[in-house]
């Protein structure tokens, strides 16, 4: 089923695969009469970026899970990051780095989060100076992320001994080697990139399980070649997290480590309408790695879109989404296919700590799923119900949309199904 957000200028038509990251993204410019194709993998790069990968011994499978990514002098950057109350020791130091607007190089290890460690500070302070006495960049100029299991000492021994032999390792347009080692337990890299013009954007990301964003999402990495400030990147990239990671959940679990980046080689200049189409293109891709993100979580067999109109606002409308995606009821009722929307009137009245909303009488609410209503204003509608069961069981993203009142504000939330394969791998991990 074709999707289509008119107020973000995006069309989605679906793909053939079992998730949605082969599904085709495109978007309207601002001012023309085109349309703009989000390529699935990263056929576009911006010139000079350099890449490294490689399997320093961290994860027990003994996959890639170190990567260091450079640009070819310091450039503007901005990053969103992890509200969670107790953050990894890198999430604290990359809020120092960013503070000046400039990257030049971002670091990644993969299976251990470094958070609640007993020396995790003074281990990454030294893996900064490592990388800076490797690459040549300054410290406060590389961030550098962790992700993984909580609570375990890094193996430093490891880091020691390989990071002073990786700058030989650098090649171009390598990010797919990038793409994978930042995994822990996603399916599969995800991936986009976009040319409009002479401008580039390419995106990396990865996120599987404790997916619930605070202004941040995983761990999600933005390259392009923009010349714009720093100033003008965080504003573009804070919009873009708050319409597509700020409003996807998988587990209602926040990281510890969430980062979502963005950093610039700032070889080509913007004009005033090339300005508003990177911030559409920088939009659409965080929409459809954000979906990517759901439809590849831990045990995820479905995908779930929630679209809630409400007449109140719209920061209440994306409020009761949310809810209508983290209710473990409509998760099951999701993964079973079971079409009954009294779980999701249950999600859309479940009062919320620090919110007063308002009370909703029956005949304020309407729902549908995969289009077809099964509540109108207070009366249960009996759809075609093997139409309906056959299109949950088919259809691998479930839509659910909610009326309430006259509406009037659209708020999204994207999320998953609850399987059994979800509980097993927490249970046994």
């Amino acid at each position: 089923m074709q999707r289509i957000y008119d107020d973000l200028g995006m069309r989605i038509e679906p793909g053939c695969g079992p998730d949605t990251a082969d599904d085709l993204v495109s978007f309207a410019l601002t001012g023309t009469d085109e349309r703009v194709s989000i390529v699935n993998s990263l056929r576009y790069q911006p010139d000079g970026i350099l890449t490294c990968a490689t399997t320093l011994g961290i994860k027990p499978s003994g996959k890639p899970d170190f990567t260091v990514i450079t640009l070819p002098q310091p450039g503007a950057a901005a990053a969103v990051m992890s509200q969670h109350r107790c953050p990894s020791y890198a999430v604290l130091r990359n809020r120092e780095c960013l503070a000046d607007g400039t990257l030049q190089a971002i670091a990644v290890g993969s299976g251990n989060a470094n958070v609640f460690t007993p020396n995790g500070m003074r281990d990454l302070l030294r893996i900064a100076e490592l990388l800076e006495a490797e690459f040549g960049i300054a410290a406060e100029h590389t961030l550098i992320s962790q992700t993984g299991a909580i609570g375990t000492p890094l193996p430093m021994a490891l880091f020691e001994s390989s990071i002073p032999y990786l700058a030989n390792k650098l090649h171009p347009q390598h990010l797919d080697a990038a793409s994978e080692a930042i995994l822990t337990t996603d399916r599969g890299p995800k991936v986009a990139s976009v040319a409009v013009g002479d401008l580039v954007l390419t995106g990396i990301a990865k996120g599987a399980g404790m997916v619930e964003p605070h202004m941040a999402t995983m761990l999600v990495y933005f390259f392009t070649n923009v010349r714009a400030s720093a100033s003008f990147l965080q504003d573009a990239l804070a919009r873009a997290v708050d319409m597509s990671f700020n409003r996807l959940s998988i587990d209602a679990a926040t990281s510890t480590s969430d980062t979502v980046a963005l950093v610039s080689t700032g070889t080509q200049a913007l004009s005033s309408i090339q300005q508003e189409h990177f911030r559409q293109a920088l939009v659409a891709m965080s929409v459809k790695l954000t979906r990517d993100l759901a439809s590849q979580g831990e045990g995820v067999s479905k995908t779930l879109e929630v679209t809630v109109d409400s007449d109140i606002s719209l920061t209440y409308s994306q409020r009761v989404a949310k809810q209508i995606i983290n209710s473990p009821l409509v998760k099951t009722a999701a993964h079973g296919a079971l079409p009954g929307w009294g779980r999701i009137v249950a999600a859309i009245g479940q009062p919320q700590s620090g919110y007063v909303d308002p009370m909703r009488a029956p005949e304020e609410v309407e729902i549908a799923l995969q289009t077809h209503t099964v509540y109108q204003r207070g009366q249960a509608i009996t759809p075609d119900l093997q139409a309906l069961n056959l299109a949950l069981r088919r259809d691998k993203v479930i839509d659910i949309h909610v009326t309430l009142g006259v509406g009037g504000y659209l708020g999204r939330a994207w999320g998953c199904d609850l399987s059994a394969d979800y509980v097993q791998f927490n249970a046994s991990t």
